[in-house]
């Protein structure tokens, strides 16, 4: 519209300018009909006068603009019609946008409440399955102990097995929910690869040896025995390994070797190979997804959820490492993970050992410590007070918050061991109230450690948050909960001699 006023503008004083320039013409033209005029009125009736040529112009001129006039009313009209038209249609692709921002933060709102729910879900489902199969391997531990007959020793061992084969499943449940909301993280700490072989050696000797099954551990140092990063995920790398290859590997050999050279893309390199079933050319492009393994056979033969490399395979990433195989049926399976670590400089190992060191005291009688212990099912007190009298504790228990409370007002505890979900006050809130004891409050620095089934991301962040300083999870494997006695009280076990 701005254009063709502009157009207009200059049009208009094109024409002022051709009527100033014929305006003399036309004075012209009427002194020659002035002329004429006196020659008539002179009798002289011969005299004639032709229509003025300014005057035909100024017809056509005028013809002219009026045809101009029409033509730009018309393109007024054409271009009012465009913009309405073209208003009309952001109109709609903005109502069209609107729409599909209020779609997109609908469908945002949907996926956070069922990310929410699906974190409420697997807390609620963990601490409900590992309550029940608390008491279970508390109760096979005790019996292991204590039964020496060895028909009776069988049966605890299927017990054992498959408690643990229970809680390995959770816990691979777990890890992959993790590892898929990002929310998977990562320690940077020294660590000891000859530690770290000899554990796990140590932990499969029994294993191999009952299935007739040679276990080779291999240590092979181009650099430090020390590096940096995640060792417990570095273990759990290496258990789900050894554990398929033992799984798949009905006789012959598996061999384990841990190796560091100084290309530091490659600093670590994991290595394990058994003499096993091998895995079926077909099987392999799909080896590494989750809940899925060589065919269905395998699970109703061998058991597993099909997490375990599926974890390991995002742990390796994780870790930017890289893992390969290779396979033959009936020959055997070859993995190789390399991992980028860090080699742990000597005053890094030295701190880390000053600190190790300082952590478990060296066990001193304790006769007088007193233990609280906090949850809402009698049979985890029982399990407790079970775990504990092994050892020269006062133990005290209670069903409640409430309870521990007034309990922590009449005596001097110096642990209390807390459930966190409990009906009432549950145990993020007994917590809290507990650190907001004055100051001289005899109860005030109590060390509180989480008993909890519920071992999610979320889960800690409230412990840590209500003022607990550990996490013990459900089911208590007697020596994580010896761990973390030793790290909080100096103490040593009975002397059965004395009793």
């Amino acid at each position: 519209r701005r254009l063709l006023i502009g157009s207009v503008f200059i049009l208009l004083v094109g024409v002022s300018a051709l009527i100033i320039r014929q305006a003399s013409r036309l004075t012209s033209e009427l002194d020659t009909i002035g002329g004429v005029a006196r020659r008539v009125s002179e009798g002289d009736i011969s005299a004639k006068q032709e229509t003025p040529s300014a005057v035909i112009e100024f017809q056509e001129l005028a013809k002219s603009i009026d045809q101009m006039r029409a033509r730009l009313a018309s393109h007024i009209i054409d271009l009012d019609a465009e913009v309405v038209a073209q208003t009309r249609k952001l109109t709609e692709q903005n109502d069209q946008l609107a729409q599909e921002i209020e779609t997109r933060c609908a469908a945002e709102n949907l996926a956070q409440q069922a990310s929410q729910a699906k974190s409420e879900f697997l807390a609620t489902m963990s601490h409900e399955i590992r309550t029940p199969l608390n008491g279970i391997v508390a109760m096979v531990s005790k019996l292991d102990q204590a039964i020496v007959d060895p028909s009776h020793r069988e049966w605890i061992k299927i017990l054992k097995v498959s408690s643990e084969s229970l809680l390995t499943l959770i816990n691979d449940i777990l890890d992959f929910t993790k590892i898929e909301s990002g929310r998977m993280e990562l320690e940077c700490i020294p660590f000891s690869l000859a530690e770290l072989k000899e554990s796990l050696c140590n932990m499969f000797h029994g294993q191999f040896a009952e299935r007739g099954i040679e276990l080779r551990c291999d240590l092979e140092l181009d650099s430090s025995d020390w590096l940096k990063g995640d060792p417990n995920k570095l273990r759990q790398i290496l258990i789900n390994l050894i554990g398929n290859a033992l799984k798949f590997t009905e006789s012959g050999f598996v061999r384990v070797a841990l190796k560091t050279n100084q290309d530091p893309e490659r600093r670590l390199v994991i290595e394990v190979e058994d003499s096993g079933l091998g895995i079926p050319t077909e099987a392999q492009s799909k080896l590494f997804k989750k809940f899925v393994q060589a065919d269905s056979s395998t699970t109703r033969k061998h058991g597993g959820s099909g997490l375990g490399l599926a974890i390991i395979d995002n742990l390796v990433s994780l870790m930017e490492g890289s893992i390969q195989f290779t396979s033959a049926l009936g020959e055997g399976t070859y993995f190789r993970v390399q991992l980028p670590l860090s080699i742990a400089t000597e005053s890094e190992v030295s701190a880390f050992q000053e600190t190790v060191s300082k952590s478990i005291p060296s066990p001193e009688c304790f006769e007088d410590a007193k233990i609280l212990v906090v949850d809402d099912s009698q049979m985890n007190l029982r399990v407790s007070e079970i775990l504990l009298q092994e050892y020269p504790f006062q133990v005290y228990t209670i069903s409640s918050g409430e309870g521990a409370l007034e309990i922590l007002e009449k005596e001097a505890i110096d642990l209390v061991l807390m459930d966190c979900q409990m009906p009432g006050m549950d145990g993020y809130q007994t917590a809290q109230q507990i650190r907001a004891y004055p100051n001289g409050h005899l109860n005030k620095d109590v060390p509180v450690v989480a008993l909890t089934g519920n071992v999610t991301e979320e889960g800690q962040r409230l412990c840590v948050e209500s003022g607990m300083i550990q996490l013990l999870s459900k089911p208590i494997i007697p020596e994580k909960l010896l761990e973390i006695l030793q790290s909080l009280l100096t103490l040593k076990p009975k002397d059965a001699s004395k009793e």
